[in-house]
């Protein structure tokens, strides 16, 4: 089948380009705003709070005391959960020291993300074959701090 080329030009001037055998009529672009940003920054608390519970999983695996999901494995695997524990945490022995390592790592890769961002830059949501379906995904975007949401034309070469 023959591939069809489409382009649709952002406000930035840049063109998004979909080489495909279907057919397009729309493409969704977006921003990457700061409040987008700030949300990402937002699930640094829910970093401290996964962190504490692998720390409490692994606590308890190095004591043979398995999550009861997992016992469908069989001893052996189990007794490596529990051999990986035991030594993960002579690695790691201090639960406060583990989290905040964890959370300052998260932190450093948010702040590598917010100082590498271009943030004039559209993104390519996606491309679709309807005016309509381009609005449905225009406004799943909505509200999760994406800014300048645009849809574009779609133009077949």
């Amino acid at each position: 089948m023959a591939k069809n080329i489409f382009t649709a030009v952002d406000p930035a001037g840049v063109t998004h380009k979909r080489s495909t055998a279907r057919t397009y009529t729309h493409t969704v672009v977006y921003k990457e705003g700061r409040a987008y940003a700030d949300a990402r920054a937002a699930g640094l608390e829910r970093t401290r709070v996964s962190t504490e519970e692998s720390y409490t999983r692994l606590e308890n695996e190095a004591k043979g005391i398995h999550d009861p999901k997992d016992q469908w494995r069989g001893p052996k695997a189990l007794k490596f959960f529990t051999d990986f524990a035991i030594d993960y945490l002579k690695e790691h022995p201090n639960r406060e020291v583990y989290v905040a390592q964890q959370v300052a790592d998260a932190r450093a890769a948010h702040n590598r993300y917010i100082a590498g961002k271009s943030w004039d830059r559209y993104e390519n949501a996606g491309w679709t074959s309807r005016l309509d379906l381009a609005q449905k995904l225009a406004g799943t975007l909505s509200g999760r701090g994406y800014e300048d949401i645009q849809i574009l034309t779609a133009i077949k070469k």
